[in-house]
């Protein structure tokens, strides 16, 4: 390699890497690490060889094979979609703010985020600019190889709902405006930089018609544009409190393109509600899931174990909280992230623990709390995640384990303990078994209807392959119209258009044939008229290959 530029230098050395990748020479992250290492100190190289560079020097035929070894987290598209998490500008609860609750418009961070969350630091950096943040999400995720064709958005930072109309509107179209544009700005990017990108974009809003970033589109027609685009908005999340979960602020969301609604339930009784300054209702809590899953949009509560404290009787009345929520049919939520009660400088809680007042629930206890919770769930919940994504150094008392999850699950093998929620039976980079899979289904009352979970399962390996939540609304002897409000088929990203390799799951028509049985159990067993489904923006033109059409916020096909 001599009189070659360190250029040259590094691509060649890529390419050797990519070779013997390619040959089974290298066969795991660690072997990768040390051969990058190796071939720095051999040439002298200063700056260390990254995985995106060597990807870059990959033909489009050898990437599926090299990605094994070159990427660095491949759970993040195990779920068959690829997450991003935008954060809206800082601005204050309608009701004030909780006991517990971080941030706010007076340190300029949203309301109940620390400034140090990664999306958090993502939209600061941004200026809170959703158009920027999607930009920068979707790039790192390409520079490390994730498919990022079918994306899930999640809209976060306080109390959306209550904001400005425009706003949340603004904000969420915006997101997927930058997936429309994507690939015309990585030309920039690529050419130019991140920072030189940022610099055209902030100068182009000087332009008298907006420019090429700025100028004015309706949301309607940004939203058609995805539903064809290269990078698809397959989902779309909001953030709200139960008592901006009704029937407005539901339609408003609809519009925008929501799929899924989060709201801070924390634990289902009145006086505990009281005790931290929530500012709502247990009744509020049961309209809002009510309204949301008649609206076919699906349902994840937060809960916040130890908000009493660490004692025994705390204890107890959090699990009983969460046996409430699956026992009593006015909750039952789809999905839960637990996020256990921590002491933040700036909260009400904290003065209360500095004073000697408020002992935090341990870690050890919060761990034996959790997994006695996750082996009591039933299969068609979905534990999203297991606490707060906060720096340790933030958090004055309490859990300051960023394992916690690891540590439920080493509990519940030590205590043997089986747990058949959702995130546990998922694929991810698992083999299935396709001669033992099964159609499965299950039938539950909820909210003044019927849910059916339909689901194929790898029952050798107790593994899910995919699952459709239908329900069957309060109001269907009126409507005689079937919802299906959930259609998710995991397993590794499949690009749209591609078909499955041999270890792929998606694109095997799996997803057909539960929207097939979901028809058949809505008109025979119930006698439904038509069923409506409730689509991602960019999932809308899969439902028109079965004859589906858009009626409003939903793809709908008449089974009369």
């Amino acid at each position: 390699m001599a009189n070659e530029t360190n250029t040259d230098i590094r691509k060649n050395i890529s390419r050797e890497i990519i070779e013997k990748i390619l040959s089974g020479r290298i066969i795991s992250k660690d072997a990768l690490e040390r051969e990058k290492s190796d071939y720095c100190e051999k040439f002298g190289i200063a700056e260390y060889l990254n995985n995106p560079e060597i990807l870059q020097c990959a033909e489009p035929d050898e990437k599926g094979e090299i990605l094994k070894i070159l990427q660095k987290k491949p759970s993040r598209t195990y779920a068959g979609v690829t997450v991003i998490a935008c954060m809206t500008m800082p601005s204050k609860c309608p009701h004030g703010k909780c006991a517990y609750c971080p941030g706010g418009v007076e340190i300029d961070v949203p309301q109940s985020y620390t400034g140090k969350e990664p999306s958090t630091m993502r939209g600061i950096q941004c200026h809170f600019d959703s158009y920027l943040e999607t930009t920068s999400r979707l790039y790192q995720y390409h520079k490390l190889g994730h498919a990022v064709d079918k994306i899930e958005l999640i809209i976060m930072g306080g109390t959306l709902p209550a904001q400005d109309i425009d706003y949340m509107e603004y904000f969420s179209k915006r997101c997927i405006q930058a997936m429309n544009d994507f690939y015309e700005n990585l030309k920039i990017i690529e050419k130019s930089g991140e920072e030189k990108f940022t610099e055209i974009y902030d100068e182009d809003k000087n332009m008298p018609d907006g420019g090429k970033f700025h100028k004015f589109h309706y949301s309607e027609e940004i939203q058609r544009k995805n539903e064809r685009a290269k990078i698809r908005c397959v989902g779309l999340t909001f953030e709200s409190r139960p008592d901006y979960a009704k029937k407005e602020e539901i339609l408003r969301m609809l519009k925008c393109g929501a799929t899924r609604v989060e709201i801070g339930v924390q634990n289902p009784y009145d006086f505990v509600y009281s005790a931290v300054h929530r500012g709502h209702s247990v009744r509020d809590v049961i309209e809002s899931t009510q309204l949301l899953k008649d609206y076919g949009l699906k349902v994840c509560y937060h809960m916040m174990p130890g908000l009493l404290g660490n004692s025994e009787y705390s204890m107890e009345l959090d699990l009983r909280g969460f046996k409430k929520i699956y026992g009593d049919e006015n909750f039952m939520p789809d999905m839960l992230k637990i996020y256990p009660t921590l002491i933040i400088k700036g909260t009400k809680f904290y003065d209360e623990y500095a004073a000697g007042n408020f002992e935090p629930l341990t870690t050890e206890n919060a761990v034996k709390l959790i997994a006695k919770v996750m082996s009591s769930l039933p299969k068609w919940v979905r534990v999203m995640r297991v606490m707060r994504d906060i720096p340790a150094y933030m958090i004055e008392a309490g859990i300051k384990a960023s394992n916690l999850e690891q540590l439920v699950d080493t509990e519940l093998k030590g205590q043997n303990l089986k747990c058949v929620e959702i995130r546990h039976r998922e694929i991810r980079d698992k083999s299935i078994d396709f001669d033992n899979v099964k159609l499965l289904r299950e039938d539950y009352d909820a909210s003044k209807g019927t849910e059916i979970f339909i689901s194929y399962e790898d029952v050798k390996n107790e593994l899910l392959i995919g699952f459709l939540r239908l329900r069957i609304p309060s109001n269907f002897n009126k409507t005689k119209n079937a919802l299906v409000r959930e259609l998710h088929v995991y397993g590794k990203e499949v690009e749209i258009g591609k078909e499955a390799r041999m270890d792929e799951v998606q694109h095997r028509g799996f997803g057909r044939n539960l929207l097939k049985e979901a028809e058949i159990i809505a008109k025979e067993e119930f006698g439904a008229k038509k069923i409506s489904v409730m689509s991602g923006i960019g999932a809308r033109e899969y439902y028109r290959k079965f004859n589906y059409k858009r009626d409003g916020f939903w793809m709908v096909k008449n089974l009369s």
